[in-house]
């Protein structure tokens, strides 16, 4: 149970300070819950598709290729969604800061 609360933590101080970055280069801060929300689609999406891998393991078992990369293509296909977050996070992580006050507060301090 403690693992539990700490992974959630973890989560929640992840999206909090992505949307303290995206403030910083005045942006709305419901991109880091739109990531977090794809996230957890392609983990569902990942669960969902145990069924179609079995099968992907049996075709390929069986040594019919076409019918093996129809299937890995739908399986690839549910895999890519999981990088759409990272993707959104380099972008946003990168793009350059807000010089002075925007809409969302004073400029941080800087060290």
């Amino acid at each position: 149970m403690g693992f539990r609360r700490q992974h959630t933590r973890a989560d929640r101080s992840a999206v909090a300070s992505f949307t303290r970055r995206l403030h910083d280069s005045d942006k709305p801060g419901w991109i880091a819950g739109l990531t977090a929300l794809i996230q957890f689609a392609a983990l569902g999406m990942a669960v969902a598709s145990v069924d179609k891998v079995a099968e992907m393991m049996i075709i390929a078992q069986s040594g019919d290729m076409v019918k093996l990369q129809e299937a890995q293509a739908s399986v690839m296909m549910n895999g890519m969604l999981g990088y759409v977050p990272l993707l959104l996070i380099i972008v946003f992580g990168v793009w350059p800061s807000s010089d002075g006050a925007n809409r969302y507060g004073a400029e941080p301090d800087h060290i």
